[in-house]
C-alpha cells in the first residue's frame, strides 16, 4: 500500500471527502460544500489516499501566534 498526501484541494472530491468520515460514524452533520468550505477555510489541510480512494484527513486551524488544534483527523 503506498498512502499520498495532497494539501492542494481543488483535485479533492468534496463528495467522497463527506463520505469518508460519514463511513466511519464520524460525520459532523456537514454537508459536501460545507466540508469543502471547512477544508479551505483551514490554515493547513492534508487528504491522504490509497490508490484512488481517500484514507484520510487532517485540517489545522491556528490564531498564527501560539495555539493550533488538528481537526478531523
Amino acid at each position: 500500500m503506498i498512502i499520498r498526501c495532497r494539501t492542494e484541494l481543488d483535485q479533492v472530491d468534496r463528495v467522497a471527502l463527506k463520505r469518508v468520515p460519514a463511513a466511519d460514524r464520524f460525520d459532523s452533520g456537514r454537508t459536501p460544500d460545507e466540508c469543502r468550505h471547512s477544508f479551505a477555510g483551514s490554515d493547513r489541510a492534508v487528504v491522504a489516499f490509497d490508490g484512488d480512494q481517500i484514507a484520510g484527513t487532517a485540517r489545522l486551524l491556528s490564531d498564527g501566534v501560539c495555539n493550533a488544534c488538528l481537526v478531523d483527523v
